[in-house]
C-alpha cells in the first residue's frame, strides 16, 4: 500500500512533466512466501510466526521491525488515517495469495484496471487493516461486491474463484518473475525492461527512474508478463 502511493503520485508527476505521454501501471503476481502455495487452501499463521521463521527469533524481527518502520513510513503517506498502524500491522495473518493473484488478472481482464485496482487496495486494506486472509474466498468476493462487480458478472467470478481456471497461468508468471530476478516487492518495470530496485521507494526515487527511462530515449520491450497472464480465461 505504501509503495503504491509512492508509485501513483510519480505518476502523477510524470504526466505533467511527459504530457505525451501515457502512464499505466500493470500488476503482476508475486509471492512473498512461496511455501504457501504448496499448502492447503485453508492454510493461515500468524504474521509474527512468519517473521520468526524468517529472522531467526522474536528479537531480531524486532529489531528489523523497528528499522524498516512501516508505521512511519505510512503516516508520511497519511495512511495511519484508515488504520494502517502497528496495532493493526501486528494483528495480520499470512497465507498463499494465489486466489487473490487470480481475481486481480481477472478483474483486470474483464472490468478493467481502474475496477482492478479498487479491488487491490480494498483486499490490500482488508489485509493490513482489518487482519484479513488474502486466500479466504469469502472475503475476496465480499471485496468484489463491494467495487461493484454484481448480478451475472458476480457469479461468473464466483465461478472462477471456485475452479482451477487460472492457477496454472499465475504459476508461470511466478516462473518469469524469478527468471528475471525480482526478489521484493513493490518493484517497477518501465517498458518491459528497466527495473527500479525494489522496496517502497518514494516517489521523487520513482519519478527519477521514469526521467532516466524517457530521456533515455525510452525504448521499451512491451508488457514482459503480457503474454503469459492474457492466458487467463474470462467468462
Amino acid at each position: 500500500m505504501i509503495g503504491t502511493v509512492h508509485i501513483k503520485n510519480a505518476i502523477a508527476s510524470a504526466e505533467v512533466l511527459y504530457p505525451n505521454w501515457k502512464f499505466f501501471l500493470f500488476r503482476v503476481p508475486f509471492l512473498l512466501e512461496p511455501g504457501y502455495i504448496d499448502k492447503p487452501d485453508g492454510f493461515t499463521e500468524p504474521h509474527s510466526t512468519r517473521m520468526i521463521r524468517k529472522f531467526g527469533s522474536m528479537e531480531n524481527f524486532v529489531s528489523f521491525r523497528t528499522v524498516h518502520d512501516l508505521p512511519g513510513r505510512a503516516a508520511e503517506v497519511n495512511l495511519d488515517s484508515i488504520g494502517f498502524v502497528q496495532d493493526n500491522l501486528s494483528k495480520r495473518v499470512q497465507s498463499s495469495t494465489l486466489n487473490s493473484h487470480r481475481l486481480v488478472v481477472y478483474i483486470t481482464k474483464k472490468f478493467g484496471r481502474d475496477i482492478a485496482e479498487t479491488f487491490y487496495l480494498g483486499i490490500n486494506k482488508k489485509h493490513f487493516v482489518e487482519g484479513g486472509v488474502l486466500n479466504d474466498k469469502s472475503m475476496l468476493l465480499q471485496v468484489a461486491s463491494d467495487v461493484g462487480i454484481t448480478g451475472k458478472d458476480y457469479d461468473d467470478l464466483e465461478s472462477y474463484l471456485n475452479s482451477e481456471v487460472g492457477k496454472a497461468t499465475i504459476l508461470k508468471s511466478l516462473d518469469l518473475v524469478e527468471r528475471v530476478g525480482v526478489h521484493g516487492i513493490p518493484t517497477l518495470i518501465l517498458g518491459g525492461k528497466m527495473a527500479l530496485g525494489s522496496g517502497a521507494q518514494r516517489a521523487e526515487d520513482i519519478l527519477n527512474g521514469i526521467k532516466s527511462f524517457i530521456e533515455g530515449g525510452g525504448e521499451g520491450g512491451g508488457r514482459l508478463f503480457g503474454d503469459i497472464l492474457k492466458e487467463i480465461d474470462v467468462v
